[in-house]
This record gives structure tokens, sequence and C-alpha cells, in this order.
């Protein structure tokens, strides 16, 4: 009797382990590539081993997700790509090779969207950039993803007259005075939302000489405004993930 008791009980442990879903976080990566003139010459220093190193892959080959690409450019709105990762339901379906030729199949997904971005018909005139990246947080902020990241590759010269102008000297000292002015003006079309608590930003670009002061006040603007909304802001020159 106590045997059989035993042989019930590693049965039963065996079916639930199986049918145990395994521990793993859900990644939702956006990239957004500045395409207009002002940085038409600049590289989009990103890899494919840099998106996998978000995915953590190699230490956590159950985590699942997806990644999406967009354009920054002169219109508020962009054709947008995306390559996703399944979940893995249980391990009682789980198969060491199926999973690895589906991340497999990943990699070579995110592989063909970068290398399609180098493609993108680059030196648009003007520049929408508030409203796509607004837009883009607002999606993460309602995403259920255990790890969201927004990472733009752009110097974040808005140029979308007659709303704002970088170019507008102006424009650009209001903004340096007041920069609550421009945070109305630009939130009134494109509204960020309230909370975007565990939505990571990257903001990329290596600045020269002649756009290093625009930037910086630029790039300040936006990591005050969004982090006041409980966003975590890294500026760099290239991607540094942690």
């Amino acid at each position: 009797m106590k045997t059989y008791q035993l042989i019930i009980s590693v049965l039963s442990l065996a079916i639930l382990t199986g049918c145990q879903t395994p521990q793993s976080k859900e990644v939702e990566v956006s990239i957004m590539f500045d395409i207009t003139s002002s940085i038409e010459n600049k590289e989009m220093d990103i890899t494919t081993g840099d998106v996998l190193g978000i995915f953590d892959l190699k230490d956590s080959p159950y985590n699942h997700g997806k990644l999406r690409i967009s354009s920054l450019s002169e219109t508020h709105l962009s054709k947008i790509k995306q390559v996703k990762l399944p979940p893995v339901v249980s391990m009682n379906s789980y198969n060491k090779y199926s999973r690895e030729n589906k991340i497999n199949n990943f990699t070579q997904g995110v592989d063909s969207l970068l290398y399609e971005v180098n493609l993108l018909d680059k030196g648009k005139q003007a520049s929408s950039l508030f409203i796509p990246i607004s837009r883009e947080l607002a999606r993460l902020a309602n995403s259920d993803a255990d790890e969201k990241v927004l990472v733009c590759f752009t110097d974040l010269f808005e140029n979308s007259a007659p709303m704002f102008s970088v170019y507008s000297e102006t424009e650009f000292e209001r903004l340096v005075q007041n920069p609550s002015e421009l945070t109305g003006l630009l939130s009134s079309n494109a509204p960020l939302p309230e909370d975007l608590a565990g939505v990571q930003v990257y903001l990329i670009y290596n600045p020269v000489l002649d756009t290093d002061k625009g930037f910086l006040v630029i790039s300040q603007w936006y990591k005050k405004l969004l982090e006041s909304k409980g966003a975590e802001v890294n500026i760099g020159a290239n991607l540094v993930l942690d």
C-alpha cells in the first residue's frame, strides 16, 4: 500500500511539474530611428547582440516578448515592423531544441529588421519627433510586459513648424527660458501618460560642436519631463546597457 501511495505521489509531482509555467519575463523593446536630415550621416549604433542582451536569452531562454522598430521622420506617423519570440507555455511542452530554433528565428528576425534600417530613405527636411515618441511611450505604459524599453536614436531637434522648431532662435530661447511652455504646447497634441514607471528610455545621439548645446538643452528637457512621470531616462552618445 505504501509503495502504491509513493508511486501515485511521484506521478502527481511529475504531472504538476510538467504543467508548471517556467520562470520567465516578458520583454518589450521599441527602437525608433531618426531619418531626418540633421542626423543623415550618423550611424545607428546598435547590434543584434545589443537587442538580445536586453532580452537576456543567454541566461534565461524562457524569456519572451517582441521588438518593434519605427522611424522618426517628417510626419507623425511611420511604418512599424516587429518580430516576436513566443513564450514557453509549460514545461510539459518544452523542448530544448525547439526553443533554440525559435530563438534562432527571433535572432534572424532582429538582424533583418536592423539591416532594413540602413536602407531607409534618409534626409527628411522636417522632423516630427515628440508626437511619435509620446505615442510609443503611451503604448509601452499600457503594456503588461515585465520589462519595457524605448531606445531613440535621435538628436531630438523638433522641426514641426508652425508648432515648434528648434531651428528658430526665438523659439529655442523660449525653450531655454520657459521649458514648461514647450511642455504644454507639445503635450496638447500628444499627451504623455501620467505613469511611466517601469519604462526605460535611452536617448542616443553623438553631438558635434554645432549641435552640442542644442542637444544638451533638449535632452535635459526630455529627461526632466519623462522622469517626472516615473520613467528611467538614460542619455548617451552610444547605447550602453546595464
